[in-house]
């Protein structure tokens, strides 16, 4: 398992929560519902996505495909809240209810919020959400005005889960203490999922690109390229804010999904236990239903399918160019095929 040994020798949990974090299509998914069922604990699923939560869009609306906010820095009150509320505060006007357990990670399709977010058209939410925007269309003000932030209820005990957080993981962090857990996969494996869902290519803010594109020495945002250059360019880049994080911060947790695929109820009943969390029947009987075919955003797969999949779902073509992107990238240093 590899889990930093700095990590795990720091106690069972210092903090009530675990933010689970890592790039899209790493299977954050996957691990955040099987720690989602663990004892005694609420499982949040993406409480910042703009493009299903409504309360996130209005949140995010101008900070991009990953918000920017510094340590230290005082980010927009509306992301404040977001966090407060994934983190155990009352919601407003409306209480909280103790939920489930375990939370579903559906979007909550009672909410006319929900409903009137979904029709807005896509081309205006991302003109909306696209770093540094002043133009917010009215479609998009009026669905998001009443939304609340989403909520796991009043527990400390939680599992939450983000894809979203590389450039304000720190800021997160200091804040609200939880424990972090990032899930790594290997980004080839990751683009064939981008490819197959048509996701990723959106535009980070110059404020976390700049610096860190200038450290590593990777090229910037292929702003003239296609689509696929955007794809690969996107993962380069949180893969490596990820790893960076990582290496500034011994204490947060690390499994890499290749080796949870391997077996994966041993697997994750170690990393529960690395964890100090309580393994549930809920945990197995999640890993065994879940493991069989499925499609889009479902966490249904095959375990024993999902690694190495790159190499007959990309075309040379495909993998020859992707690999000349992110050697540029300091992720690249992990895997052979990359370097």
């Amino acid at each position: 398992m590899s889990v930093h040994g700095a990590a795990a020798e720091r106690g069972r949990a210092e903090s009530h929560a675990l933010l689970i974090a890592g790039g899209m299509r790493s299977g954050t998914s996957w691990v955040s519902e099987v720690l989602g069922r663990t004892e005694g604990v609420t499982h949040l699923h993406e409480p910042d996505n703009p493009w299903e939560v409504p309360y996130a869009a209005r949140a995010v609306a101008g900070l991009g495909a990953l918000p920017v906010v510094d340590r230290g820095t005082e980010p927009p009150p509306d992301y404040v809240r977001l966090w407060d509320v994934a983190f155990g505060a009352a919601r407003g006007f409306l209480p909280n209810r103790r939920r489930p357990l375990h939370n579903s990670s559906v979007p909550n399709r009672l909410s006319p919020s929900y409903w009137a977010y979904r029709a807005v058209p896509y081309e205006e939410r991302t003109k909306a959400l696209d770093p540094g925007s002043r133009v917010v269309p009215l479609r998009f003000r009026l669905a998001t005005r009443f939304a609340l932030p989403a909520s796991a209820g009043p527990s400390l005990d939680r599992v939450v889960k983000s894809v979203y957080v590389p450039l304000a993981l720190e800021w997160i962090v200091d804040r609200y203490g939880p424990r972090v857990l990032i899930v790594r996969r290997h980004p080839l494996d990751v683009l064939a999922s981008h490819l197959k869902l048509g996701w990723g290519g959106d535009r980070v803010d110059d404020r976390g690109v700049l610096p860190r594109i200038e450290r590593w020495g990777s090229p910037p945002f292929p702003v003239d390229g296609d689509q696929f250059d955007r794809q690969v360019w996107l993962i380069g880049f949180t893969h490596s804010a990820y790893d960076e994080l990582v290496e500034r911060h011994p204490e947060y947790f690390v499994v890499d999904h290749e080796q949870l695929c391997a077996d994966p109820l041993a697997e994750f009943k170690t990393l529960v236990d690395e964890l100090g969390l309580v393994w549930g029947a809920e945990c197995e009987d999640y890993l065994r239903a879940s493991n069989r075919p499925g499609e889009r955003e479902q966490t249904s797969r095959v375990a024993s399918e999902q690694s190495g999949k790159w190499r007959t779902a990309l075309s040379p073509a495909q993998v020859e160019r992707a690999v000349e992107l992110l050697a540029q990238f300091p992720v690249a240093r992990r895997y052979a095929e990359l370097a």
